[in-house]
């Protein structure tokens, strides 16, 4: 073969001289590019001037896409970085008994290569060296390597075996990632670690053997392996790291030995074929989310030597149904067990001193629970949704219990629909249009009256001094409240979207904040002849009365009512302080508002989803500005400040350091008042 052919082999083939350029070096020479990137063949020749060639070097061929086969010849001992990297046209190669070394990206992006046939004098593989090689299927490393680097193979789609020789040491991270056709793989018992995402998204693995010896399986290492079914992990593990089988939806079965110390977070999350689980005594810590997710999961021993269960470690575990947490535990962290709906049994031993937030959240078969004396503290929505807890004591110890802590146990709730511990209002759990909260009810809890649509009236007694945040949130039935003189706070979102509760010009202002704008100024009728569905109108109860809307009419567009259209323009009415959280949340035809000098906080996403606003006026008075108040108003373009724009721009900063956009629309208004003030 002529050291380079085109599309027709040359009856006077190329010298070296003609076809490559070289490295030269005292002790020989290794190739440098090709001169013709459209060759279909190269032979590289084993001398040049007389020096051996030993060499391929860094991007020597790199992007020759015609290239479609090449002959390396015995005395070249390394392939560089990049050599044949992007060869898209390249089927096959074969790698001579010199070669010791395969650069970083040697052969990456090399998408029609199909056979690879290495000698056994190869030690390393680089970086990515094989990266992309879609159409490889079969590959067989010789024992004489040793080292496999980082995402060597990654990306080999259609690979479907590789056998991984004694000798290898070292297998590098995401080595075998994304190889989507490989089934099975042997580990060799040299290997001490499996690195972070090295079987990630080989989604056809059934079977995998780790060898004893292994001490580490790390983050992500079988992640997405869809179809593993099961795992034995050797007694040299100590540590399963987080999201080590994370979506292995077909492991059905997983011994964990007795030398694991940490399972880390997520490690077996959303694992939905495994039905049951012993953690050795040993683990001292189960990871955040470690088992979430894992819907088979009926039952779980969790031994004395943990000490520490991470946030959601069980959440989701819907077929859960019941579980003893262990004496060495103190803190049940935030979510551990939410939405465990069949969970119906859990100990809690005496030693935990905190039931963290949402820890039981819609635990919908809980029944009863026993809180040990030792608790001290109680998360906010520690049982919420928990509809069948009929029965809970709360020990003299518990000193703090958080909002929506027991929000929706409707099973707790007394004659009159209150679920009321020690005096907090946490739920209403009735549909009756008029309620009177008894007397020595000191907070109404966040969220208890929220989406209690036919509410129309409330009377509060004067025993009640904190109205907690959403407390009516979207009452939208709600047509009169009377705030006593006890009362000495009023949380964020308390009357959002109670838009019967809004004066003649769509305000909902109580005590100089103004919580929502819900104005229905004008009569429409929207002729159709399509059946009109509840949820077109969504948060807009009253809107069918309010605009003329007859059963049979039907809106095209839902979304341009979504938390009801207001006019092009508004203006604040003077008096008002506060500027509530999410006010003007998704008033899509909003065009621009004036805010008077009275307001001093602008509360958190107070505008956004206001696509069209473009103006907006703040007073110097504002000093507090919330995070989020313009998100997504794509179309503001000025900010108009009757003060300092320095002063307005550091209040803005404070809580929303990197929003850049609002920042320069802060800078357009400056500019346009400087101009006004040169005329």
């Amino acid at each position: 073969m002529a050291f380079l052919e085109h599309e027709m082999y040359d009856e006077n083939p190329l010298t070296p001289d003609d076809a490559f350029d070289f490295f030269v070096r005292d002790n020989g020479c290794s190739v440098k590019s090709l001169r013709d990137e459209t060759c279909i063949e190269i032979k590289i020749p084993e001398y040049y001037h007389g020096k051996p060639v030993t060499g391929i070097g860094d991007s020597a061929f790199r992007n020759c896409i015609c290239l479609t086969s090449v002959i390396i010849p015995d005395g070249v001992a390394t392939i560089g970085d990049h050599a044949f990297e992007g060869c898209t046209e390249l089927t096959s190669v074969t790698i001579p008994d010199s070669v010791i070394s395969i650069g970083d990206s040697a052969f990456s992006g090399c998408e029609d290569l199909t056979s690879v046939v290495m000698a056994d004098s190869v030690i390393s593989i680089g970086n990515k060296a094989f990266s992309g090689c879609e159409s490889l299927k079969n590959i067989t490393l010789p024992v004489s390597v040793t080292t496999i680097g980082d995402g060597a193979f990654s990306g080999c789609e259609n690979l479907i075996s590789v056998i991984i020789p004694s000798g290898v040491t070292t297998i590098g991270v995401k080595a075998f990632n994304g190889c989507k056709s490989l089934t099975s793989v042997k580990i060799p018992d040299g290997i001490i670690s499996i690195g972070s995402q090295v079987f990630c998204d080989c989604e056809r693995l059934i079977s995998v053997k780790i060898p004893d010896g292994i001490i580490s399986i790390g983050s992500q290492a079988f992640c997405n392996c869809e179809r593993l079914i099961s795992v034995k992990i050797p007694n040299s593990v100590t540590t399963i790291e987080k999201e080590a089988f994370y979506f292995c939806k077909s492991l059905r079965s997983i011994t964990i030995p007795d030398s694991v110390r940490i399972i880390g977070a997520e490690a077996f999350s959303y694992c939905w074929g495994l039905t049951s689980v012993t953690i050795p005594d040993g683990v001292t810590t189960i990871g955040a989310g470690a088992f979430s997710g894992c819907e088979g999961l009926t039952s779980v021993i969790i031994p004395d030597s943990v000490r520490t269960i991470g946030a959601e470690a069980f959440g989701l575990c819907e077929n859960l149904r019941s579980v003893e947490i262990p004496d060495s535990v103190t803190t049940i962290e935030a979510g551990t067990f939410i939405r465990c709906e069949n969970l119906a049994n859990v100990t809690i031993p005496n030693g935990v001193t905190t039931i963290g937030d949402k820890a039981f959240s819609k635990c919908m078969s809980l029944a009863s629970v026993m809180i040990p004396d030792s608790v001290t503290s109680i998360g906010a929505g520690a049982f919420s949704g928990c509809e069948n807890l009929t029965s809970i004591n709360i020990p003299d110890n518990v000193r703090f219990i958080g909002k929506r802590a027991f929000l929706g146990c409707k099973n707790l709730a007394d004659e009159n629909g209150f679920v009321i511990i020690r005096g907090v209002l946490y739920s209403y759990c009735r549909s009756d249009e008029y309620v009177k909260i008894p007397s020595g009810v000191i907070t109404i809890g966040a969220s208890a009256f929220s989406k209690c649509k036919e509410l129309t009236g409330i009377t509060i007694p004067d025993s009640v001094t904190t109205i907690e945040d959403g407390a009516f949130r979207e009452c939208w039935s709600l047509t009169s409240v009377t705030i006593p003189d006890s009362v000495r706070l009023i949380g964020e979102e308390a009357f959002l979207g109670c838009e019967n509760l809004a004066d003649e010009n769509g305000f909902v202002i109580i005590r100089d904040v103004l919580y929502s704008y819900c104005n229905k100024s004008e009569r429409s009728m929207i002729p159709g002849d399509e059946i009109l569905r509840d949820e077109i109108f969504r948060k807009c109860y009253e809107f069918r009365r309010t605009f003329g809307i007859r059963k049979g009419d039907v809106f095209r567009r839902c979304d341009a009512f979504r938390s009801c259209v207001s006019p092009t323009n508004v203006t604040i009415p003077s008096g008002v302080t506060c500027i509530g959280v999410k006010a003007f949340s998704r008033c899509r035809n909003l065009r621009s508002v004036i805010i008077p000098d009275s307001v001093t906080t602008i509360g958190d996403e107070a505008f956004s989803g206001c696509e069209f606003l473009t103006s907006v006026t703040i007073p110097n008075s504002v000093t507090i500005i919330g995070a989020h108040v313009f998100y997504l108003c794509t179309n503001l373009k000025t900010i108009i400040c009757s003060g300092d724009y320095d002063t307005l721009k550091g209040v803005f900063v404070q809580n929303n350091p990197s929003d850049e956009n609002v920042l320069a629309c802060i800078e357009q208004g400056a500019r346009e008042k400087l101009q006004h003030v040169k005329k």
